[in-house]
């Protein structure tokens, strides 16, 4: 899976995107098993999960 969504601006670094992917690659089994319970919809859940982090990922880039 990769969290790149296509806009990533001047200051991303190659460590913030290893660094960030290893957050979301560590939490994806918990956020993916809270809402699967939720949703009982594999397609879904992992879509709201990515979204979930590519916005995040961007707020994160924009504020740094």
């Amino acid at each position: 899976m990769s969290l790149y969504s296509g806009k990533m601006p001047i200051k991303d670094t190659k460590d913030q995107r290893l660094g960030f992917e290893a957050l979301f690659l560590s939490k994806y089994r918990a956020f993916f098993s809270l809402g699967y319970k939720l949703s009982r919809n594999r397609e879904f859940t992992k879509d709201v999960i990515q979204s979930f982090f590519v916005e995040l990922w961007e707020k994160e880039i924009w504020l740094s």
